[in-house]
């Protein structure tokens, strides 16, 4: 789905630089197994015009608030100290208890805000290197968690795989961070770009520094990345087939090891277009 292209009514009215916004907020959120609705589409749409969507967004989708966690929520020791009790359900500020529920309120809230992070109307916009990918993490997903923009306390594993260990985080993050920070980004061809998104998408997926949220944290941090390049980010040319395997393929054989960029190579080779104007 690249609304653009294939939902030309909602577009209507909107610049190049808005269906550019909305383009890859949902691509983004796509990546993540969401399905967007028309009507979700419309409110995104309505958001780029520069319509403030968020507060009836937010209220439209709260559960009977039983369980809002946002004051008493300090995580607490344990082995599950991020989960409703009993369950294997996010806490969140949204006072829902259904898994289903709370994956679409949190895909259409993060949304808004990647709509706004594309359009310039972001806090986060202003922090550089690793604190720019914390603050954008409390930005978009503040909302919904209590620890957004707090790094991970607990280790976190997937499908067999176990993502760095909590307790070395924040070294992994001060490393990329330097990393970012002596990146020749204003020189690189499309081939180095490429190569320069493959490795901090990488490191920064093997590190998952956060509960919940860090693959669209980490791509709209490579979107603020490319800016200083020759070049923009498409992630609608991104198929999540091949997302998925290259996050598989780039882990290393070891839990302190170091992942591959290759896999992702190719992929932002074809997401990488030169910038118009």
């Amino acid at each position: 789905m690249r609304p653009s292209r294939d939902a030309p009514d909602v577009v209507a009215g909107l610049d190049r630089r808005q269906c550019h916004a909305l383009d890859q907020a949902v691509a983004a959120e796509q990546l993540e197994g969401w399905h967007p609705t028309r009507d979700d589409l419309l409110l995104l749409a309505a958001e780029c015009r520069g319509d403030e969507v968020l507060d009836g967004v937010r209220t439209s989708v709260r559960g009977d608030g039983k369980i809002r966690e946002s004051r008493w929520a300090a995580l607490r020791p344990g082995r599950a100290p991020y989960l409703i009790p009993g369950s294997t359900i996010l806490r969140n500020e949204l006072g829902l208890q259904d898994a289903a529920a709370l994956h679409r309120a949190e895909s259409i809230l993060t949304a808004i805000r990647l709509v706004r992070c594309h359009t310039d109307r972001a806090d986060p916009l202003v922090e550089d290197g690793i604190h720019r990918l914390i603050a954008l993490h409390r930005y978009l997903f503040q909302d919904v968690y209590s620890w957004a923009g707090q790094v991970r306390t607990v280790d976190l594993s997937k499908n067999g795989h176990s993502f760095t260990r909590a307790s070395a985080v924040w070294d992994v993050l001060i490393s990329i961070h330097d990393a970012l920070l002596a990146a020749p980004w204003e020189s690189a061809d499309l081939g180095e770009s490429a190569y320069l998104l493959a490795r901090t998408y990488a490191e920064l997926n093997q590190a998952h520094p956060f509960r919940e949220g860090n693959g669209r944290t980490g791509t709209m941090l490579l979107h603020l990345l490319v800016r200083r390049s020759a070049f923009d980010l498409d992630l609608t040319a991104v198929d999540r087939a091949d997302w998925i395997q290259a996050s598989r393929d780039s882990a290393p054989f070891r839990q302190a090891g170091t992942p591959s960029p290759r896999p992702f190579i190719p992929i932002f080779r074809r997401a990488l277009v030169p910038r118009e104007g």
